[in-house]
């Protein structure tokens, strides 16, 4: 599997540089939209208090700032629009191909609703991996450069960020490897259901006059639906009270902590006001990317990996 996203990612390595870079730049003007709050309010506090300094040239680098963070989504739309559908045509091509390479023994021995559940989730499993992935390495990136943009208020502050990313790196690390086995048992209970719900409309005349639909449900429908539940059951117990409480009592400890620090620092007079302000709207706005990315890993990315990888195993099995 890994051989095969590696040739994905050679074949398309202008699409990943392309994406990566405009990551980088939509996180470095998202953030440096947020610092030039810093800029514009000092300013005002400045000319207010009569010194000879002007809000215009900083509310002109805000709106530059703000103008760039929106033109780089517009950059990652048109690399979408040029590499996207023909990424989407190689990746069913090649499952495709791959599968109708199997003997005859092979497709005897699983079910042909299975087999096309697998190939459709296959290709919607990558495209949604690339899409969700953009939007994870911008939040990573932003999470990153904050420190840096903190450091530039005050050392302290970024100091209070790194160890908070430093404690969360491990515990996300081992609820994404839990999440991972739930998903992977998730995604082939739900194959499987569709698999035997596919075969069975397929097959419907030969059920209708030859078989018995409702023991056909009973048999065979019915047990795959409950597995299917009851994996589904599992995996929302899991990112009810583990994800969702551990984010929620992480962020709320690093914001708490943030803010105390700033108005702390404010107070003995470190930083102005205005880097009083952006320290708190920046740990707000930390606050947010790290809840995006954690929604995003942990909600869309692991369920998409465990979706393309049951399927990539069936499918890719030795003829």
């Amino acid at each position: 599997m890994k051989l095969y996203f590696f040739s994905l990612i050679r074949a398309y390595r202008w699409y990943a540089l392309g994406m990566s870079v405009v990551a980088g730049f939509a996180a470095w003007f998202g953030l440096a939209v947020v610092d030039q709050i810093r800029v514009v309010t000092d300013s005002i506090v400045a000319y207010q208090a009569g010194e000879t300094v002007s809000p215009t040239q900083p509310i002109i680098a805000f709106l530059f700032y703000k103008l760039g963070h929106h033109g780089m989504y517009f950059l990652n739309r048109l690399l979408d629009i040029r590499y996207k559908p023909r990424l989407l045509s190689q990746l069913i091509t090649d499952a495709y191909t791959q599968t109708v390479g199997h003997s005859l023994q092979w497709f005897e021995s699983h079910l042909s609703g299975d087999i096309a559940s697998k190939i459709a989730d296959f290709q919607d499993g990558c495209m949604t991996i690339v899409t969700a992935g953009f939007r994870a390495l911008v939040s990573v990136v932003a999470i990153s450069l904050s420190v840096v943009f903190l450091w530039k208020i005050h050392p302290i502050p970024a100091l209070t960020l790194g160890v908070f990313i430093l404690i969360y790196v491990p515990i996300l690390a081992a609820l994404m490897k839990h999440q991972m086995k739930l998903q992977h048992r998730y995604v082939q209970a739900r194959q499987q259901t569709m698999g035997i719900i596919t075969d069975s409309i397929i097959n419907i005349f030969s059920l209708k006059t030859i078989g018995n639909t409702a023991r056909n449900i009973q048999s065979t429908l019915m047990p795959a639906v409950n597995r299917w539940r009851m994996r589904d059951h599992k995996t929302r117990i899991f990112d009810a009270w583990w994800v969702d409480n551990v984010d929620t009592l992480m962020i709320t400890g690093m914001v708490s902590a943030q803010v105390y620090v700033a108005a702390q620092l404010y107070l003995n007079g470190a930083v102005s006001v205005g880097g009083f302000l952006v320290a708190v709207v920046m740990t707000l706005n930390i606050h947010r990317e790290v809840d995006q990315f954690l929604d995003v890993l942990l909600f869309t990315i692991n369920p998409a990996v465990a979706q393309v990888s049951e399927a990539y195993h069936v499918m890719y099995e030795p003829y």
